[in-house]
């Protein structure tokens, strides 16, 4: 009897992968590659997330214009403070770390742990009040009901003398976080009172640039003598509710979230992988059809 054997693979070379078999390693191959790109991105926006090494500065910032009411518009307000910014902050010999209208309840001098209602104290040589203040918000750009930026005016008074009495002044806004410690914001330069004429209204414009989170802050006051640097007068939050619970923010707070731009890496990473996953499957197809693979 003759017996007959199927030739082996062996000698005839190894078979041809089936068009599934050669799909799925082409597959494969760009799948790694993803990954690897995967790896990529993930790297790099771990980079670009280290914050870059900075100098010292303070955790809180505002940059502050002044001048007389009348003199002040909202194109002389945004100019005036965006060359101040390029400047170094100057009168630091002025620099009050805490509201003198704190010391003022006692002869003993003690602190309080809140600043006096009182607008209006007695100079050896003249006596001043501040008649009034009040305040003016101005942008919130995430429309959230805190803004960014606020003027603070207000109107005072040489109370001794003559009608047409002078004196040159200077005064130092603060500003607390409601309950909070009072912290400097701003001191002026020196301006002229005038009797009790309201021609000498003074206004402090003030743009928070970072570290004010979103809340209600006091505003106070104080008034100095220029020449003897005493302090004169103060009105503040406990003396108008216009200086009271402001709704105010930083610059950092005040802005539009746009979900491409400021979402999670991941996000993208992952949406990003998706699209080029079936990008790369079509490659596969298409290499596959070049190899004639895809047989009739």
């Amino acid at each position: 009897m003759t017996l007959y054997t199927q030739p082996s693979a062996s000698k005839n070379g190894p078979q041809p992968m089936s068009t599934t078999e050669y799909f799925f390693v082409v597959l494969l191959k760009l799948l790694l590659v993803l990954a690897l790109l995967n790896v990529g991105l993930i790297v790099n926006n771990a980079l670009a997330a280290e914050p870059a090494p900075q100098t010292e500065q303070p955790s809180k910032l505002g940059y502050s214009v002044s001048g007389y009411s009348r003199d002040m518009n909202t194109s002389d307000r945004h100019t005036i403070l965006q060359q101040s910014k390029s400047k170094v902050a100057k009168l630091a010999a002025r620099s009050h770390s805490q509201p003198a209208s704190l010391n003022t309840s006692s002869a003993s001098q003690q602190q309080m742990s809140q600043p006096q209602s009182t607008v209006s104290y007695h100079h050896p040589y003249q006596s001043f009040v501040i008649y009034e203040g009040y305040s003016e918000l101005y942008d919130d750009d995430d429309f959230d009901g805190y803004y960014r930026s606020f003027s603070v005016i207000f109107d005072a008074d040489i109370t001794s003398g003559s009608a047409d009495q002078t004196a040159t002044v200077y005064a130092v806004i603060f500003i607390r976080k409601r309950y909070g410690d009072w912290q400097q914001l701003y001191v002026t330069d020196d301006f002229l009172l005038v009797g009790d004429s309201s021609e000498d209204t003074y206004e402090v414009y003030t743009e928070l640039d970072y570290g004010y989170s979103p809340n209600d802050y006091d505003i106070l006051i104080e008034l100095y003598d220029s020449y003897y640097g005493d302090f004169v007068a103060s009105y503040g939050s406990d003396d108008s509710d216009y200086l009271y619970a402001l709704p105010l923010e930083s610059s950092d707070y005040d802005y539009i979230e746009d979900d491409y731009i400021e979402g999670d890496y991941g996000v993208h990473i992952h949406a990003g992988s998706s699209s080029l996953g079936l990008l790369l499957v079509g490659f596969a197809v298409l290499i596959a059809r070049n190899n004639k693979v895809f047989r009739r």
